[in-house]
């Protein structure tokens, strides 16, 4: 058998730390595919360049920018 002993302080600190690293991704992923989608409307890149670049299909990526 072994010992283990649970602090709950720890546990809700390190969630906390586990949500605001989702959280940020999240909104580095959402600022990319603005950025891609500015590209799109000012003609800078086409449609399909930009779905590339985000790893998407081009309808997932018109849903996504909502295009």
């Amino acid at each position: 058998m072994f010992g283990f002993e649970w602090n709950e302080k720890e546990e809700r600190e390190a969630l906390l730390e586990a949500g605001e690293a989702r959280g940020e991704a999240r909104g580095e992923t959402r600022g990319r595919l603005l950025a891609l989608k500015d590209l799109v409307l000012d003609g800078t890149v086409s449609l399909k360049t930009a779905s590339q670049k985000a790893g998407m299909s081009i309808d997932s990526f018109k849903k996504a920018v909502m295009l």
